[in-house]
């Protein structure tokens, strides 16, 4: 420990995709500052497979020969693509990796934003449907369908470069780490500190990045966090996000942020995804249909582990927060007072423009609770009583 009481963290950074990916190290992991620099190291390989920047890549080979035609790629990138199309189906497709024509026609893909026309939006929709991609296993081959098609994982691939880099850390001893690519998308193992069970983490104001709404603690799980509030024009007085529904070709979500949390990033990053696209309303009802199944069926995500979406050591982490929360004197007004809260399978915390410009709307669901929330930028209508 140091003077202030907290512990010396060692960060590694590495650009790659567009942002920085940070591995940050508790104080007895220090010494193993190489083994981190080369699992972050190993993102250039990812981002050569992935990135649509990049001409070589095995995505833009599928883009430019998969129209009728099988492009045979690495495990990998299979499996990203697999995964993609699993979360794809479970979200009746508002998560799609091939509505990259939807987000060019909005200008979002240059970052400039532009509204398209009627006619711009449904020519980009004909190529657009993630059941037009033919996926063979035992050739591990990819096939479009549909002319035009055109494959972005943007939604996708830092999750799946961040649960890799993650494999690296702990297939070489360090266990416990935060790992993080951009800030949005999270992955974190065991502790940070000797004195307290996982990492702290802040949740961000949509429109606000420097100021939390509250924190929360995570252990042995990914969270990824979607929204528009920085990426995003106007346009004779309406707000466009550059989240567009692939269904319908329009952004729609009345939602400014979303975090979820799962057991991998790349889960997070695409369910969150497909629960921002599906608005407030509607994805609370989804988690908690989630929830309320038993076995996997076609209204299920995949592969939800324990403790509705977490691993048990999440949920535990959760359980000692809210203990803390209600210890902890700096919170005057908690835990008399707390957030709307909803069931549901996955922890989820759901963010919407409050009636003051300052303040949103919250509601959490799933096994989740925050501590030292900033009631500042809280709308009340958020709180419930005790």
């Amino acid at each position: 420990m140091n003077g202030t009481d907290e512990p010396f963290l060692t960060h590694v950074s590495h650009r790659a995709m567009a942002c920085s990916f940070v591995v940050v190290l508790p104080p007895w992991h220090a010494a193993k500052v190489e083994v981190a620099v080369a699992a972050l190291e190993s993102l250039d390989e990812i981002e050569r497979r992935l990135s649509v920047y990049r001409a070589d890549s095995e995505i833009n080979q599928i883009n430019r020969s998969g129209v009728g035609q099988a492009v045979k790629v690495s495990t990998p990138t299979f499996e990203v693509l697999r995964h993609a199309l699993e979360i794809s189906r479970q979200t009746s497709g508002a998560f799609d990796v091939t509505a990259g024509p939807l987000v060019k026609a909005w200008g979002f893909m240059q970052r400039s934003g532009k509204k398209p026309t009627a006619t711009e939006i449904d020519a980009a929709r004909t190529c657009v449907g993630y059941d037009a991609i033919d996926l063979d296993p035992d050739r591990r081959t990819v096939t479009l369908q549909k002319p035009g098609m055109q494959i972005n994982l943007g939604g996708i691939g830092k999750g799946d470069a961040i649960d890799r880099v993650a494999g690296r850390l702990r297939e070489n001893g360090i266990d416990d780490f935060l790992l993080h690519g951009g800030q949005s998308s999270v992955f974190a193992a065991g502790n940070g500190d000797t004195d307290a069970v996982g990492w702290q983490l802040g949740i961000a104001h949509p429109t606000k990045p420097n100021r939390r709404i509250g924190g929360i603690r995570l252990l042995d799980a990914a969270l990824g966090t979607s929204g528009s509030g920085q990426q995003f024009f106007h346009h004779r007085g309406v707000r466009y996000g550059h989240v567009i529904d692939p269904r319908t070709g329009y952004p729609g979500s009345d939602l400014s942020s979303l975090t979820v949390i799962c057991d991998t990033a790349i889960k997070a990053d695409a369910i969150g995804t497909a629960l921002f696209v599906e608005g407030a309303r509607r994805s609370i009802e989804l988690n908690q249909q989630w929830a309320s199944s038993t076995t996997s069926s076609s209204g299920q995500p995949p592969g939800s582990g324990t403790h509705d979406g977490m691993s048990a050591a999440q949920s535990d982490a959760n359980l000692e927060a809210v203990g803390e929360e209600i210890r902890d004197e700096n919170v005057g007004t908690l835990p008399t007072v707390r957030l709307r809260h909803h069931r549901g399978k996955f922890a989820a915390v759901f963010c919407r423009p409050g009636q003051r410009q300052d303040q949103i709307l919250v509601d959490l669901s799933g096994p989740i609770e925050l501590f030292d929330i900033d009631l500042d930028l809280i709308d009340p209508q958020s709180l419930q009583a005790d």
